[in-house]
Order: structure tokens, then sequence, then C-alpha cells
């Protein structure tokens, strides 16, 4: 379908928009989901993960600073690009991405206990982050697919600076002198 524009209605011509992108949006709910098509810039600074497409969106505009730098110690490199990466999977697993099957189909897969156990779990982070009014409201179990991932880590480095004891990883460094010294070796 064509669309024509008057120079003169430009409130009718964001409506002819508006319509125009809910039909289209309304045909593809009807068709399987094209797997290859981008809908972002190659040069955008923010990956995602697209739940339609079970998949993380990794544009080259990430790869900069404070993500990566050539320059970087490749340990700084690696944990840039994993916190990004380990935050837009936790996402294929939150509110939202767990009603979307492997294909990327609306499909709840989770069984009404696994949802439960959810939401149980979730709780602690909701109490944590979200203010009295926004849990009382609704609001928060409406945010909880934007403060669960982040959480994760700010759990870790919590525990990481608390009197816990470390738990220790075979082969990896743990201090930035060990890290950085492997670094410069290569």
């Amino acid at each position: 379908m064509a669309l024509s524009f008057n120079r003169e209605t430009h409130f009718e011509n964001v409506l002819k928009m508006l319509q125009f992108h809910a039909r289209t949006n309304h045909d593809l709910l009807s068709v399987p989901v094209n797997r290859t098509a981008w809908v972002t810039s190659p040069a955008v600074v923010n990956a995602y993960y697209s739940r339609s497409k079970n998949m993380i969106v990794f544009p080259a505009g990430i790869l900069q600073p404070p993500f990566y730098h050539p320059a970087f110690p490749r340990s700084l490199n690696y944990g840039g690009i994993g916190v990004v990466i380990g935050h837009e999977i936790t996402h294929g697993f939150d509110d939202r991405g767990r009603q979307f099957d492997k294909n990327g189909n609306l499909q709840q897969w989770w069984t009404p206990s696994d949802v439960s156990q959810f939401y149980q779990r979730a709780s602690c982070m909701l109490v944590m982050c979200c203010r009295e009014e926004h849990r009382t409201s609704g609001l928060g179990k409406k945010t909880a697919n934007k403060i669960i991932p982040p959480g994760g880590y700010n759990i870790q480095r919590e525990m990481r600076y608390s009197s816990a004891p470390a738990l220790a990883t075979a082969g990896l460094a743990t201090t930035r002198a060990e890290t950085q010294r492997r670094d410069l070796r290569g």
C-alpha cells in the first residue's frame, strides 16, 4: 500500500504513518519471524535481546569504550563485552522473555510452578530495588525485566566485597595485578 501525504495536514500525515505501522505490524503476527531482518543500525551503541528471534543483537557500535577498545587488556575487553552478553541473555528468562519459545513464537513454555517460583525468587529483587509505592501499585512487577538482569551483577559485586569467602575458579586470576601481568605476557 502506498502512502500519500499532504504538506498542509501534518497531524493527518502522522495518523497515516501510525495506521500504516499498525497494519504492517499486525500483518507480521500471522507469518513466521524473519530472522534476518535488522531493526537497528550497526552503528547503534546498544545491544539488546530480541524475544521474537530468541537472539542477542550485538551491533558493531557497542565495540567501543567502556565495553571494548583494541588497546584495553584482553581481560577488560572480555569482561566488558561479557557483562553486556550476560545482561542480554538474562532477558531471555525474564518476565517477558519467558513468554517466547526457542523459535521466538509467543508461547508460554514455563509451567505454572515455574512462573510462581520466578515471582517468588524475584520478589527479593523487587523489594531491594523498588520503592514501597511501586511495589504496592504493581509497577515493580511491571519493571522486573529491567531490574533483574543488572541485579545479578550488583549481588555478585556486593558478595565480592563482603566478608563472605570468595569462590575461586581454577585458572582464573583473582586480582587486577595478576590479570594485567598475564595480559602483558600475551
